[in-house]
């Protein structure tokens, strides 16, 4: 990025909010289901990201099927981090965004878009425990069902 761009008040005052929102917000991450990583090595090296952001989207990964998309921005020691090295990474880490053409980066955010939009679609379609244990209680003279079997 260039560095006018990083030194614009209104971008300080963007990220500034930005992570204002992750410091106050810590149920957002405790509630992913989807987590896109954009993967560099000052993410990395980040001691906020390792202690408050990967280890409850690990757990979630583990315990809930959450899913994480890494993306590799920059070159980094991806390969080398053990919790985020068992994630798939949307594209190799040999080949990380900033080598990319613009086509090329274009066609990975739209395999994220895909992702997220089929974990979305597959969430509505899944019914909940409520809802299957209110549909155990339902007789079929009470839905209006016919019933074929006996």
């Amino acid at each position: 990025m260039d560095r006018s761009v990083r030194s614009h008040p209104s971008f300080r005052r963007s990220i500034s909010h930005f992570n204002h929102g992750l410091l106050s917000n810590e149920y957002d991450v405790d509630q992913a289901n989807v987590a896109v990583l954009i993967v560099s090595a000052d993410f990395l090296a980040s001691d906020f990201v390792r202690t408050n952001e990967l280890p409850p989207l690990l757990k979630a990964a583990e315990e809930e099927g959450a899913l994480i998309l890494p993306i590799i921005a920059s070159p980094s020691l991806f390969l080398r981090t053990p919790a985020l090295a068992q994630s798939q990474a949307v594209n190799s880490p040999s080949a990380p965004l900033v080598s990319l053409t613009a086509g090329d980066q274009e066609a990975i955010f739209v395999e994220v878009a895909e992702a997220i939009l089929e974990r979305a679609t597959s969430a509505r379609r899944r019914p909940s425990e409520t809802d299957i244990a209110e549909a155990e209680t339902i007789s079929p003279s009470e839905s209006g069902a016919t019933r074929i079997f006996p």
